[in-house]
């Protein structure tokens, strides 16, 4: 496993933790107001993970106009590859959530 998938790994279950924990301390009388929490803290989330991956796809591409030898070329193109991964695992969750957020208002949550 690369050091990039173990960071990766490790803010799932960063996030995860975070997640069970904001649903543990809400109230479970005032459905409106939890939903509300929940929006908030991903929206929080959301803006914690896109500031450095797209800081890091960035920089990637930095590196792509300079002169690599053939391992950097590797390295730089596994790095890649996983900020696009999770990048588009972040877009899968707005895509779920936004269709949940839909699913919620519909039904009157």
């Amino acid at each position: 496993m690369t050091e990039l998938q173990k960071r990766a790994t490790a803010l799932q279950k960063n996030l995860a933790s975070r997640i069970v924990e904001t649903l543990k301390d809400e109230p479970q009388g005032d459905a409106a107001a939890a939903f509300r929490q929940k929006e908030e803290f991903l929206a929080i989330m959301s803006h914690e993970i896109l500031v450095p991956m797209n800081e890091l796809v960035s920089k990637v591409s930095l590196l792509f106009d300079s002169p690599l030898n053939p391992e950097q070329q590797r390295h730089a193109t596994a790095i890649q590859r996983c900020a696009q991964d999770l990048l588009a695992l972040h877009n899968d969750m707005h895509e779920f959530m936004a269709g949940r957020r839909i699913e919620n208002l519909a039904e009157g949550r």
